[in-house]
C-alpha cells in the first residue's frame, strides 16, 4: 500500500507477514526468556502461601424426641449463623488464644523473613511481660563468647542482655526463659542470618491473621462447612483451621449448656414466685369469704330466693287470712243472719285463727239457732228470748274483739315479713358484686395454678429433652499441613510467563507488520515505481565485512557477480552508449558504495577503462573498499589543490581506477555544484570509457541531484528490508519534478531465498557491521 508519510498495512499480505516474521522471530524466544526470568525471580523472592482445609458438618441429635416425641427447645443454629460465628473476630480470638501464640519466632534471611511457627531452633517461655509497648518489637538472639545475648531497641536505645540457655532472664521489661534446642544447628543457622522473636498482642494478632480465614458453605442441604486458612507457614495454616472448628464446637456446647441452665433457672424462679402467689390468692379468697359471709354465691342466691318466696307466700297467706277476717267481721253485725254465720264456718277451716274463732262462730251459730227456735215459742220480750239475744250480742262483741286482735296481729306479721323480704332483696342485690369479686379472686388463683402446672410440665419436658440432647457436629476432614503451596503456583506463573512472552512478541511482530514500511521484494518495488526502469537486484552477500568490497573481482563466478552482469546487460540495453553512471540513494546504509564498487568492477571486466569517483564528500567509503588512502581526492581537485592526474589511483582490478573523496571539506555542496566539477568530468571522459560516480544520498542533501541529471545513466539504490517505501516518493520527484531522464533502480541486498527465488547468499548489511549484536536485534 502506498501512502505518503506513514505506511500502514491494512490488507493482509502473507509475503510481508512472512518477511516481518523471519526478520523478528527472535523476539519470541527473547520475550519468553525475559518473562521466564522474571517469573523465576518472582518465585525465588515471593513467600509461598500454604492452605489447609477442614470440612465439618453441623447438626444435633435429640434423643428426648425419640423417647417422648418431644421437640427440643434448644434447636441448633442454622448454617448461616454457624458460618457467621466462625467468621467473627470473637471466635477467631478464642481460637488464637487456644494456640498459645504469645510468642512468634522468625528467621531473617538476606531478602525474606520466614516465620518459624513450631519450627524454631529455640523456645521462649514467657512468665511476665512488664512493658506492653515491647509487643511486636524484634528481640534478636545471637551467640556470644559465653552463652547468648538478646538484642533489641527500646525508646531508641539498643539494649543487649546476656543469658544462658534454659535459665530465667529478667529485667525491667520482661521475665522469660529461653531454651536453645540444638546449639550446633542454632549456631550454623545464625552465622549469616539472624533469628528473633516477638511478644504478641493477641487481639492485634487475631485482627491481623483473620483476613486469611475463609469459611464457606460446602453443601447447604447436608449442612457441611469448609474452613480454610492461608499462611506462609503450613503448620500455622493447619493449626488455625483446626482451632477454629474446635473452638466453635466447644463454644457451641458451652452456649447450649449455659442456655439450658438459664432456662431451667428461670423456670425454677417462676415456680417459686408462683407458689407464693398461689398461697396469697388462697388466703385472699378465704378472707373475702369470711368477711362477706359467702361461701357459694349460687347457693346463697338460691337460698335467698327460696326465703323470699317463702316470705312472699306467708305474706300472701296472711293477707288472705286478713281478708277472711274482714269478711267475717263484715258478716257479723248487730243482727247477724244465722245462715250467713253458718256459711262462715267453712271459711275458718285451715286458717291460723281457726282455733280461736271457730268455736266462737260455732257458738254464735247455736245461739242464733236457739233464738230462732225461741222466736217460734216465745215473744221477744220473754226473759229467755232476751237472755239468748244478750248472749248473742256478747258473743258478737267477743268475736269482734278477737277479729280486731287477729287483724292487728296479722298486720304486724305482714310488716315483719315485708321487712325480712326487703332485707333479703338487698342481700340478693349485693350477690352479683360479691360473686364478681370472688370470681376475680378465683380466676387469679386458677391462672396461677394453670401457669404453675404449665411450668412444672415444661420443666419436666425440658429436663428430659435437654438430658437427651447430644451434639451431632462431625469433623469430616481435619486440616493437614500442605507441602505444596497454593500461591505462587509455579505452573501458572510459568504458563503466564510463556503466555505474556508469546503475546508480547507476537504483538511486536504484529505492530511491525502493521507499521511495516520497508521494501522487501522486487514486486514491492515494481508496484510502487510502476513507471521507473528496474535494472535488477543484488543478492545479499554471505561474508560479513566492516566495509564495502569489490566482490565481483574476488568471486567472478558467484551469483553476486552474475547479478551485476545482469545489471550491466540491462544498462547496455537501456543506455548502450552511456559513459557516465551516477549512483545515489535516499540515505546512507542502502549499499550505494557497494553497488558502485561492484558495478565499476563488472564494467571494467569487459575490457573498458573505468574510473570510480567518490563524490560522497561527507561520508566517503570508496577508498576503504579499495584499501587506499584518502589524503587527496575529489575535494582537493574541486578546491584546486590537486589535479586529476595526481588523485587517480589504481585498483587491484585491471582497467579500474578510482579517485577517493579526499579530506572532508566544510562546503561539500558548493564544491560539487561548482564549474570545476564539470571540467573534471570532461577531463575524465577523455581518459576513461566509463565514469561511475558514487553520488551523495539525495534523500538527505540536494547537491547530488545535479550530477544525476547530467549523468548518462542515473541509478537509484534501494535496499531490501531496509529502505522505506516513502523513499520511492523521492524517485518520483526526481523523475517527475527534477525531470531526470532514464533513471534506473537497483534493489540491493535481496534475500532471494526469503523472497521465493531460491538463492541462498547469507547476509550483508553495510552499516550493520558497525553495530553490536544487541543493537542489531532491536534494530530488527
Amino acid at each position: 500500500m502506498e501512502q505518503k508519510g506513514i505506511f500502514v498495512n491494512k490488507d493482509f499480505q502473507p509475503t510481508i507477514l512472512y518477511a516481518v516474521f523471519r526478520k523478528n522471530w527472535l523476539w519470541i524466544p527473547l520475550s519468553i526468556g525475559f518473562f521466564f526470568f522474571i517469573s523465576i525471580i518472582y518465585l525465588r523472592y515471593t513467600k509461598p502461601v500454604y492452605e489447609s482445609v477442614a470440612i465439618i458438618q453441623i447438626g444435633s441429635k435429640d434423643q428426648g424426641k425419640d423417647v417422648l416425641g418431644l421437640e427440643n427447645f434448644n434447636t441448633k443454629k442454622g448454617l448461616s449463623e454457624a458460618i457467621e460465628l466462625m467468621r467473627s473476630e470473637f471466635l477467631f480470638r478464642k481460637a488464637i488464644r487456644s494456640l498459645n501464640m504469645n510468642i512468634s519466632y522468625f528467621h531473617k534471611g538476606q531478602f525474606l523473613t520466614e516465620e518459624r511457627y513450631l519450627q524454631s531452633t529455640f523456645i521462649v517461655t514467657p512468665y511476665i511481660l512488664k512493658d506492653s509497648s515491647l509487643c511486636e518489637v524484634p528481640l534478636f538472639i545471637k551467640t556470644a563468647e559465653k552463652g547468648y545475648t538478646i538484642n533489641y531497641e527500646y525508646n531508641g536505645k539498643n539494649i543487649q542482655l546476656p543469658f544462658v540457655s534454659d535459665s530465667i532472664i529478667e529485667n525491667r521489661h520482661f521475665k522469660i526463659v529461653i531454651k536453645i534446642l540444638d546449639e550446633n544447628v542454632f549456631g550454623e543457622e545464625n552465622k549469616e542470618n539472624s533469628s528473633y522473636f516477638t511478644f504478641n498482642n493477641l487481639d492485634a494478632l487475631s485482627k491481623r491473621l483473620i483476613s486469611n480465614l475463609s469459611v464457606s458453605p460446602l453443601n447447604p442441604e447436608a449442612k457441611t462447612i469448609q474452613i480454610s486458612y492461608r499462611s506462609n507457614n503450613a503448620c500455622l495454616s493447619r493449626n488455625i483451621s483446626n482451632a477454629v472448628y474446635t473452638t466453635f464446637f466447644d463454644y457451641d456446647d458451652e452456649l447450649e449448656k449455659q442456655s439450658s441452665q438459664n432456662i431451667l433457672n428461670f423456670i425454677d424462679e417462676q415456680l417459686d414466685s408462683l407458689e407464693n402467689e398461689l398461697k396469697s390468692s388462697k388466703e385472699s379468697i378465704q378472707l373475702f369469704q369470711r368477711i362477706s359471709n359467702i361461701q357459694n354465691p349460687d347457693k346463697l342466691e338460691s337460698n335467698l330466693n327460696e326465703r323470699i318466696t317463702e316470705l312472699s307466700s306467708e305474706v300472701f297467706n296472711l293477707e288472705l287470712e286478713l281478708q277472711t277476717l274482714r269478711h267475717v267481721e263484715q258478716k257479723i253485725s248487730a243482727n247477724p243472719n244465722r245462715l250467713e254465720i253458718y256459711q262462715l264456718i267453712p271459711e275458718l277451716i285451715g286458717t291460723s285463727f281457726e282455733s280461736s274463732l271457730y268455736q266462737q262462730i260455732e257458738e254464735l251459730h247455736r245461739l242464733l239457732e236457739r233464738r230462732e227456735d225461741l222466736a217460734f215459742s216465745m215473744t221477744q220480750e220473754s226473759a229467755e228470748y232476751r237472755n239468748v239475744s244478750t248472749k248473742i250480742q256478747q258473743r258478737i262483741h267477743s268475736i269482734r274483739q278477737s277479729i280486731s286482735a287477729l287483724k292487728e296481729r296479722i298486720h304486724s306479721k305482714i310488716v315483719v315479713l315485708n321487712q325480712k323480704m326487703r332485707q333479703f332483696d338487698a342481700e340478693a342485690y349485693l350477690i352479683p358484686e360479691k360473686r364478681m369479686e370472688l370470681a376475680r379472686l378465683q380466676n387469679i388463683q386458677d391462672l396461677n395454678e394453670k401457669y404453675y402446672l404449665l411450668l412444672m410440665d415444661k420443666r419436666s419436658v425440658y429436663s428430659i429433652s435437654n438430658a437427651g440432647f447430644a451434639s451431632k457436629n462431625i469433623v469430616l476432614k481435619t486440616a493437614e499441613s500442605s507441602v505444596i503451596p497454593v500461591f505462587p503456583n509455579k505452573k501458572i506463573i510459568y504458563g503466564v510467563a510463556i503466555f505474556f512472552g508469546i503475546f508480547i512478541s507476537f504483538g511486536i511482530i504484529l505492530i511491525k507488520y502493521l507499521m511495516h514500511n520497508e521494501i522487501n521484494s522486487l514486486e514491492d518495488l515494481k508496484s510502487i515505481l510502476a513507471n521507473v526502469s528496474i535494472l535488477g537486484t543484488v543478492p545479499i552477500h554471505k561474508v560479513k565485512s566492516d566495509y564495502s568490497k569489490l566482490v565481483v573481482a574476488e568471486n567472478p563466478k558467484s551469483m553476486l557477480a552474475e547479478a551485476f552482469r545482469g545489471i550491466r546487460s540491462n544498462l547496455n540495453f537501456i543506455k548502450p552508449n552511456a559513459r557516465v553512471y551516477a549512483v545515489s540513494s535516499s540515505i546512507s546504509g542502502e549499499g550505494k558504495t557497494f553497488v558502485c564498487l561492484n558495478l565499476a568492477g563488472i564494467l571494467a571486466m569487459t575490457g573498458k577503462k573505468v574510473v570510480l569517483i567518490d563524490l560522497d564528500l561527507r561520508k566517503p567509503k570508496v577508498h576503504i573498499g579499495l584499501e587506499a588512502t584518502n589524503n587527496i581526492g575529489m575535494s582537493t581537485i574541486l578546491s584546486l589543490q590537486n589535479t586529476v592526474a595526481e588523485c587517480i589511483k589504481k585498483s587491484n582490478l585491471a582497467n579500474l581506477d578510482f579517485i577517493p573523496a579526499g579530506p572532508i571539506p566544510p562546503n561539500p555542496s558548493e564544491l560539487i555544484l561548482s564549474d570545476k566539477m564539470e571540467v573534471t568530468l570532461a577531463e575524465l571522459k577523455e581518459l576513461y570509457d566509463i565514469i561511475v560516480i558514487d553520488n551523495p544520498p539525495v534523500g538527505l542533501v540536494s547537491d547530488g541531484i545535479d550530477l544525476l541529471s547530467r549523468a548518462d545513466c542515473p541509478i537509484y539504490i534501494f535496499k531490501a528490508n531496509y529502505s522505506k517505501r516513502s523513499f520511492a516518493h523521492r524517485v518520483k520527484e526526481l523523475v517527475e519534478i527534477q525531470q531526470i531522464k532514464g533513471l534506473g533502480v537497483i534493489l540491493n541486498a535481496l534475500d532471494h531465498k526469503r523472497s521465493g527465488y531460491g538463492y541462498g547468499y547469507g547476509n550483508y548489511y553495510e552499516d550493520e557491521t558497525q553495530l553490536k549484536w544487541w543493537q542489531k536485534i532491536f534494530k530488527r
